[in-house]
């Protein structure tokens, strides 16, 4: 797999061992999301969702919770 592949999302660079590549991509994912739709579109509720099981996956479960209370309020 060739460096800086713009194809791969941030749970494959976590199991690549590039955990710092994997959450700043999924908190710009994040940030996209919330300026193109902001926090009350199901875009970023999705966004939210899937930064939320990345934080699980490193049992961070804090955050997740908090990704998943703040993606759950949008309807």
């Amino acid at each position: 797999m060739s460096e800086g592949n713009s194809n791969l999302d941030p749970m494959s660079l976590l199991q690549e061992g590039r955990e710092e590549e994997g959450f700043a991509l999924m908190q710009e994912q994040l940030n996209q999301a919330k300026r193109a739709f902001g926090e009350s579109h199901p875009a970023w509720a999705a966004a939210s969702f899937e930064a939320a099981q990345l934080h699980a996956s490193k049992q961070d479960f804090g955050k997740a919770r908090e990704l998943l209370e703040r993606a759950c309020g949008v309807e």
